[in-house]
């Protein structure tokens, strides 16, 4: 398998659809459940979308919001917040078909090594039914340190740290 190319820039308003989109992949399971027509279901999810949006922006002011960009496409976003002593992975987020092509799991590393550059905590939350997520925080060393609400607390701590 040949390695993406990716990179991130900064979100832009008009990444808006693209960001709506993908927030509704995140959910896409659970809404199948639902039964609800797809009317409906829109709603649901762009009120949904905007909440987590307003409360993310509101919680982490000074965070980084960017687009994740493989092979000159837009595949996801990575939300994170840095301060004194953590870097908080706020969200990230993958389309379906850019899952499984490692990704994920460079943004990850590059952040791993920020945090051991700077000693400081690397931290995320992964919702407990996200089986594929937490094996991949797991595979790269992240524990989990706390639950709560349906999600897992995970944190990973540089060699000596």
């Amino acid at each position: 398998m040949v390695s993406p190319v990716v990179e991130l820039r900064p979100v832009e308003p008009g990444d808006d659809d693209f960001l709506r989109g993908l927030y509704a992949t995140t959910r896409a399971d659970e809404m199948v459940a639902t039964g609800w027509d797809p009317a409906q279901v829109a709603s649901f999810l762009d009120m949904q979308w905007r909440a987590q949006h307003t409360a993310y922006a509101r919680r982490h002011p000074t965070s980084d919001h960017a687009v994740i960009v493989a092979d000159g496409r837009a595949a996801g976003r990575l939300w994170v917040a840095r301060g004194p002593s953590e870097i908080r992975i706020v969200d990230i987020s993958l389309l379906p078909a850019e899952q499984g092509r490692g990704i994920g799991t460079q943004l990850l590393e590059e952040l791993q090594a920020e945090a051991k550059e700077s000693d400081r905590v690397l931290t995320l939350s992964v919702a407990s039914d996200n089986a594929r997520a937490r094996a991949l925080y797991l595979r790269l060393g992240f524990d989990v340190v706390a639950v709560e609400a349906g999600y897992q607390l995970m944190e990973w701590v540089p060699e000596g740290g």
